[in-house]
């Protein structure tokens, strides 16, 4: 019997804050292991809306804080296709790492994800790893209360700083996946 524990870091790149109204632009999301170690991920960029109907809107604000503009989406990947993928995804790494899901803000990424792939069928998908979400927030918060770290400001920007943890990829998915490791496995190191 596998005696390791492996934690799902995902983040989510979005055109506002608001899932219902604004479009997700970009999914990422790793497993690692209870050392700290990648065992694997998914990342998409998503497109425009040629193939759905989901009429989202993009604030300026988004396109600049996230350099959406400067970066490329595949053409050739539909959106139904990165739904299908990651679904499927989903399912694999829940079934070989039962891994539990972990992020900066989870309710945020998971409200976005949910959105998007409830467009194309798949619902629910937080589901599949029951009562395991871990927000880093509330770790950081309790943290700070018990004076263990001085941050009394929460954003993954000011966790990495506390943490003395750079992030050149800032507001990428990717890159703020990885941040959110550090920055958890760092927290998780705190509570030992």
């Amino acid at each position: 019997m596998n005696n390791n524990f492996y934690f799902l870091i995902v983040d989510t790149e979005t055109g506002g804050l608001d899932p219902k109204s604004h479009k997700l632009l970009e999914i990422g999301a790793a497993v690692y292991d209870q050392e700290g170690e990648k065992v694997d991920e998914f990342h998409a960029m998503l497109g425009p809306d040629d193939d759905c109907n989901l009429e989202k809107d993009i604030t300026l604000y988004a396109l600049r804080l996230n350099k959406l503009a400067e970066r490329s989406v595949d053409e050739d990947t539909a959106n139904g296709d990165v739904a299908h993928n990651f679904a499927n995804w989903l399912i694999e790494i829940s079934n070989a790492y039962n891994p539990s899901l972990v992020g900066q803000n989870i309710n945020f990424d998971i409200r976005f994800i949910e959105e998007f792939l409830g467009y194309f069928g798949y619902l629910k998908w937080d589901e599949i790893f029951g009562v395991h979400h871990i927000d880093t927030i509330a770790i950081a918060k309790l943290l700070s209360l018990k004076g263990i770290i001085k941050t009394k400001r929460f954003s993954l920007k000011h966790l990495a700083e506390e943490f003395n943890i750079t992030n050149p990829d800032a507001h990428t998915a990717m890159g703020d996946v990885e941040t959110t490791k550090d920055v958890f496995f760092h927290m998780m190191g705190l509570i030992k």
